[in-house]
């Protein structure tokens, strides 16, 4: 009786490690597929931005020379153009980074304006407050202004840098300057195409960039920026410029 009741207890004990096993090998089959599934789907993301990054450089080249052989260079000037590049449609917008407020000499008066144009409906408060603390991210002291923010009122280190804006992507750092702000993702119309971002430039017509690989400043003339909507609904931008030839030097994801 005893010995029976002992095979019985081995017979359980058994079943239980190879469920065990069971499960083990299953989950481990879903992680793997799981993992393949994310690196599938990250290539062709960057597949994509490689594709579409051809085209930003293509519309570049056409803008400088005039000539573009798959819409109108002029019209992507003016409002959205759809363009078939490879077998797909996506939708183009050019804007001139000289032709936009660089928010690196703009004074208040001029950056509040532009917020009215985005954040009109949040009040004068709200409006107040993100213009000094544009002003206070970018002036060299530690004075807070009015309704401003300095380093006391920042949860991270080193914050504000109190110096020029080097990248546009760097407002976002601002207090107030959340991303809906940043895209104009605060009304019915929520395009990118005009937020903060597409009021102002850090540059000018021409950007500075430092490369660390080369340990040296490379310098883009006459920048434009290349807005292109994917047939997936993604927003990318495309900084294009010329130093020894047109070349897309800088891109964003706008979401």
């Amino acid at each position: 009786m005893l010995l029976r009741n002992k095979k019985g207890n081995i017979l359980i004990y058994v079943l239980f490690l190879l469920t065990v096993i069971s499960a083990l090998i299953l989950r481990y089959n879903k992680e793997i597929k799981l993992n393949l599934f994310v690196k599938n789907n990250q290539y062709k993301n960057e597949i994509e931005v490689l594709k579409i990054e051809n085209l930003a450089t293509l519309i570049g080249i056409g803008f400088y020379s005039g000539d573009y052989e798959y819409a109108d260079i002029k019209e992507m000037t003016k409002n959205l153009k759809k363009v078939e590049y490879k077998g797909n449609m996506y939708e183009v917008f050019i804007s001139q980074e000289g032709e936009l407020l660089n928010l690196n000499t703009a004074d208040r008066g001029t950056i509040v304006n532009a917020l009215y144009e985005v954040l009109g409906g949040f009040g004068e408060e709200k409006i107040d407050s993100v213009a000094d603390n544009i002003l206070d991210w970018k002036d060299k002291d530690d004075l807070v202004r009015t309704n401003g923010a300095e380093k006391d009122q920042y949860s991270y280190k080193n914050m504000p840098y109190n110096e020029n804006f080097e990248f546009i992507e760097d407002l976002k750092l601002v207090k107030g300057v959340e991303g809906k702000v940043f895209f104009n993702q605060v009304s019915d119309n929520e395009s990118p195409y005009d937020g903060l971002f597409c009021r102002f430039s850090v540059w000018g017509n021409n950007a500075r960039i430092f490369d660390a690989v080369e340990n040296k400043y490379n310098v883009y003339k006459n920048v434009i920026r290349v807005y292109i909507k994917t047939p997936g609904g993604r927003f990318y931008v495309f900084f294009v410029g010329k130093e020894n030839e047109v070349e897309t030097f800088y891109k964003l994801r706008l979401d």
